[in-house]
């Protein structure tokens, strides 16, 4: 839960907007138990590492440790699977592909693309470039978090 203080309100009545109110406001967080462990388990002390979707070797601090199965709707048994629930993705687009539906991996480890059509290059590319690559997070005991992911988020 977050807490925060009321923002305040835009002037929209002057020529250039400006932020009149406080830049700064006290706030009340809960925050993930487990997230340290789990960069912990994903990385340890690494300073590189393999994005699990695309290959590519980034600096860690590019690297998100992304959930398969979103976190909250995880049970409390599987936010604890710190081995199995989560998989290193790149902040250059895979973590926001997978996160959004675009690509999903099959029952056999292989990444599968959305057929969502669009005139939008950059990205139908990106897809093509992702499709097919093997997976290496994909295992049996983390297949079950896969397929809940391409039932529930991908775009098929």
């Amino acid at each position: 839960m977050i807490t925060l203080d009321a923002p305040p309100q835009l002037d929209t009545t002057t020529a250039a907007f400006t932020f009149g109110g406080n830049l700064e406001r006290f706030g009340v967080a809960t925050h993930r138990g487990e997230q340290a462990l789990l960069r912990q388990r994903l990385f340890a002390s690494a300073t590189d590492a393999d994005c699990a979707i695309c290959g590519e070797t980034y600096p860690v601090r590019l690297l998100h440790a992304a959930h398969i199965k979103k976190r909250a709707v995880c049970t409390e048994q599987e936010a604890r699977d710190l081995d199995h629930i989560a998989m290193p993705a790149c902040l250059l687009g895979c973590d926001a592909l997978f996160e959004a539906g675009y690509i999903a991996v099959d029952p056999t480890g292989q990444v599968i693309v959305t057929g969502d059509p669009g005139n939008r290059a950059a990205l139908d590319q990106r897809l093509a470039e992702l499709a097919d690559r093997r997976v290496d997070a994909h295992t049996t005991s983390s297949a079950a978090y896969f397929a809940w992911h391409r039932e529930n988020t991908f775009r098929s």
